[in-house]
């Protein structure tokens, strides 16, 4: 199981991750703990044997200010959380921590979230926001 919670210690806020080990008994999973999660978290149920694979990246963005202005500094981080179907990307966003899901992309991994859309291709990402007409967006370089 992934656990995933935002925790505030001395006044910055940071992500916590969480992984609950599983054991395998006739091909169903058994959590090993049977502790509750935080109240500010949530869990996603993974099959088992499944890899959890975590990576962080950096990115430059510029473009619209409307857009710009949902992140605290040109300079966005971004955690990527991959568990085999189950993928996520973690961004900062109006000063809280907002959880994007995998959605169908034709290239690229695609992400959303609320009404935005974090959509990378190698090493660049576009972030727009749905009900904004498309017309608005803001592209990121990562960097190295």
């Amino acid at each position: 199981m992934l656990t995933v919670s935002k925790q505030k210690k001395m006044g910055v806020a940071s992500l916590l991750v969480a992984f609950i080990g599983l054991s395998t008994q006739v091909g169903h999973a058994q959590p090993m703990s049977t502790e509750a999660a935080p109240q500010n978290s949530f869990s996603i149920p993974l099959k088992p044997a499944v890899a959890v694979k975590t990576t962080k990246a950096s990115y430059r963005c510029l473009g619209d200010p409307a857009l710009l202005a949902h992140f605290s500094s040109q300079t966005v981080p971004v955690t990527y959380i991959n568990a085999g179907e189950t993928s996520l990307a973690i961004l900062p966003l109006n000063g809280q921590t907002l959880v994007f899901a995998n959605v169908v992309a034709a290239s690229g991994a695609k992400y959303a979230a609320d009404n935005f859309v974090w959509w990378t291709k190698e090493k660049e990402a576009f972030f727009t926001q749905r009900n904004a007409g498309g017309a608005a967006h803001v592209t990121c370089r990562e960097l190295q």
